[in-house]
């Protein structure tokens, strides 16, 4: 008995032009290597004078691709302190979905005659490993550390604040 198998016949030249080879799969992506990047800034001013965190009102969302990829976030927060106390204490937290990931502290000294203002830029990286594919969003958040008058603020005056979230492949 025999069998008699035919196939189509394929035209190599377009397969391979319809081959995208741009675009290497992600599944393929070396370890270390980033996915996707999103970033956001904000210019919105948002005062905290009390001990509970607050959200400064920076946020940025991402989906990642794979569950075993890292999301290094980087911050860089404005900061600006009023009042006439020269020595003052601002904390900071970068949360995913509400929990805390990582808090850190700012401390403020001047001595600008007496104006009682001052401005930086608090910056944090941290690469957080999240284990997930849902949609994630991270944000920042402050409070007024020491039980001064002083009042704390992002965004100050217009002052842009950014994070950006990239996702590297593991």
């Amino acid at each position: 008995m025999t069998i008699q198998v035919t196939k189509e016949p394929i035209n190599l030249r377009e397969k391979l032009n319809e081959l995208d080879f741009d675009k290497v799969p992600f599944q393929k992506m070396p370890a270390g290597s980033v996915l996707q990047v999103v970033h956001n800034g904000t210019t919105v001013g948002v005062t905290n004078n009390s001990q509970t965190f607050a959200n400064t009102g920076l946020e940025s969302v991402i989906t990642p691709i794979s569950t075993s990829s890292k999301i290094l976030i980087i911050v860089n927060q404005n900061v600006h302190k009023g009042g006439l106390n020269k020595v003052d204490q601002m904390q900071l937290n970068i949360t995913r979905n509400g929990t805390q990931l990582v808090q850190w502290a700012v401390e403020v000294l001047h001595d600008n005659g007496g104006l009682g203002h001052f401005d930086i830029y608090a910056s944090q990286t941290y690469l957080d490993s999240p284990s997930s594919t849902s949609t994630l969003t991270y944000r920042t958040q402050f409070r007024r550390r020491l039980t001064t008058s002083a009042t704390m603020q992002v965004q100050y005056a217009g002052s842009r604040s950014s994070i950006t979230l990239m996702e590297v492949a593991q």
